[in-house]
């Protein structure tokens, strides 16, 4: 994908692993890494035996690392799980809290250092690494109380 949209990969809301190391140069590891992830959920899956609610939370995540493009808008794509928390814990909290950053500050401050030509360029990206995290590390039914 990079050599047919390099510049796509570094804009700004482009929250795919591949982008966040196109940032660095190097948007081949974001491949790799996306591989290993894949991987990586795959066994968590299969020996945690999660339910359904939490292998969906790992699949949409998931899916949005590793395309090539995972544009802002597709972080709509978690708001289902997160309705469906009765109760939300400090990481679904701090996900919605990235999430609900409008997207014009994003571009505004994206430009003006190399740490945040990184850190708000996958700004987003952040958010979804969070809610993944809470996931993993909440290891139960993200929906309990």
């Amino acid at each position: 994908s990079q050599k047919f949209t390099p510049d796509l990969l570094i804009f700004p809301g482009n929250n795919s692993l591949q982008g966040l190391f196109a940032r660095f140069s190097v948007p081949h590891i974001g491949i790799f890494t996306g591989i290993i992830l894949t991987i990586a959920m795959v066994v968590f899956i299969a020996k945690n035996k999660p339910t359904n609610i939490t292998i969906n939370t790992i699949g949409i995540v998931l899916s949005l690392f590793v395309s090539p493009i995972a544009w802002t808008g597709y972080t709509l794509l978690v708001f289902p799980i997160l309705f469906e928390e009765k109760l939300w814990k400090a990481y679904h909290w701090v996900a919605v809290c990235i999430f609900i950053v409008p997207f014009p500050i994003i571009l505004k401050l994206f430009q003006l250092s190399n740490f945040n030509f990184v850190f708000f360029g996958w700004f987003y990206g952040w958010g979804l690494l969070i809610l993944l995290s809470g996931t993993l590390i909440n290891k139960k039914d993200p929906l309990s109380v």
